[in-house]
């Protein structure tokens, strides 16, 4: 296990027994921006996926701040609500599904995704080697999806070529 880079608390102003890590958080923003969390390199993905390949299953979250004044609101975090009324929403329900992993983060496209049946936040064993993905995305022909991988323990698995990239539902299968 490497050592960590910075080991002097007070070199980021905090004393000099104070933690430089914990454990005690339940999210981290994956995906930030317009480009993608598998091309551009920033490695929050990779973390995200070894933080929860540890035993520590933290959610995903679509970074929707912005800094220059003209993309707010990209990529978003969604999530599964009684209603689909924005000012009937449950904060209740936010905080669940926030805590339990039940999220999706997109730019875009969005994507239903199960395995074995279990959507977002459930965890899955293998018992038999073979596990059921069911994927459908759909996004606006506009949105650019011309296929999709599949990651297992850090790894690209599967890529799959959208089923129809210039129509509204991208792949399902």
């Amino acid at each position: 296990q490497a050592a960590p880079t910075l080991d002097d608390p007070t070199r980021l102003g905090l004393l000099p027994e104070a933690e430089l890590w914990s454990w005690n958080f339940d999210g981290m923003e994956v995906f930030n921006g317009h480009g993608s969390p598998l091309d551009n390199g920033n490695g929050r993905l990779n973390d995200w996926m070894s933080m929860v390949n540890a035993g520590h299953p933290i959610s995903a979250i679509g970074c929707s701040d912005d800094h220059g004044g003209d993309q707010v609101g990209f990529p978003r975090t969604y999530f599964a609500s009684s209603t689909d009324q924005p000012d009937e929403m449950s904060e209740a329900e936010l905080v669940e599904a926030f805590h339990t992993g039940q999220l999706i983060a997109s730019a875009g496209a969005f994507a239903r995704v199960s395995v074995d049946g279990e959507g977002p936040g459930a965890l899955v064993s293998d018992t038999d080697g073979e596990l059921a993905l069911a994927v459908h995305i759909e996004a606006i022909p506009e949105i650019d999806v011309t296929h999709f991988v599949v990651l297992q323990d850090c790894s690209e698995v599967l890529s799959i070529p959208a089923d129809d990239p210039d129509g509204v539902i991208k792949h399902s299968e």
